[in-house]
């Protein structure tokens, strides 16, 4: 049988190169690629085989650890504190008032005159809401002076925390405690009011600062 000839846009096979195996680099055995590693080293511990896929373990204990604890429900005590932490901010605004030659903006006196009837308002139902006694509002007029409405909310404001603090002692050494929902009710007037007041520090504060700062440039 004759051969025919190879059309023109086929190669001529002697110039296929033999190609290299998969896995060149291994020995060849019978045709077939040999792993020139041994198959015991695979099950060493440590080995890529064994701990390919597998993300590290953490124990519960060590998960446990530095974890910051659970948070308390609030109690008698987290009350009276946070009632320690409204006066003594009302201390402060107290203070940063009677601070000499305060002259505050119209804006600022608007600003304070709403924050501390908004904050007086908070406290007056924290302080209906764990049954303590009502002051009476203070009489504005023996408050003078341009800034004596502002003191006259501080007292008030005082004389509310003072009534709800001792309320709140007499229930806690009766073992008594107040309803959830008035509890939470209280715990949000409480921490509103707390707001306010922080907001009046900070407004008041600034006004301080530029007092001083005249003063320092005068001199």
């Amino acid at each position: 049988m004759v051969d025919k000839p190879l059309p023109g846009d086929i190669e001529d096979p002697g110039r296929i190169f033999e190609t290299t195996p998969i896995g060149g680099g291994e020995a060849e055995k019978g045709g077939l690629a040999v792993p020139t590693q041994q198959f015991s080293s695979f099950m060493k511990p440590g080995t890529p085989m064994e701990t390919a896929g597998k993300s590290s373990m953490i124990s519960p204990f060590a998960l446990m650890q530095g974890q910051p604890p659970l948070a308390q429900a609030p109690t008698m005590e987290t009350l009276l504190a946070q009632v320690n932490n409204v006066q003594s901010t009302m201390g402060d605004i107290n203070s940063q008032l009677n601070t000499p030659n305060l002259k505050l903006k119209a804006s600022t006196k608007y600003l304070v005159k709403s924050k501390l009837t908004d904050a007086n308002d908070n406290l007056r139902t924290f302080n209906a809401k764990v049954g303590g006694d009502m002051p009476k509002e203070p009489d504005v007029s023996k408050f003078t002076g341009p800034l004596g409405r502002f003191f006259a909310y501080l007292s008030d404001g005082q004389s509310q925390m003072e009534a709800a603090k001792q309320q709140l002692q007499n229930l806690k050494d009766q073992g008594s405690n107040i309803s959830p929902g008035d509890f939470l009710l209280v715990q949000v007037k409480l921490n509103k009011a707390q707001q306010l007041l922080e907001f009046t520090s900070v407004l008041l504060s600034n006004a301080v600062s530029d007092i001083k700062q005249m003063m320092q440039i005068q001199l």
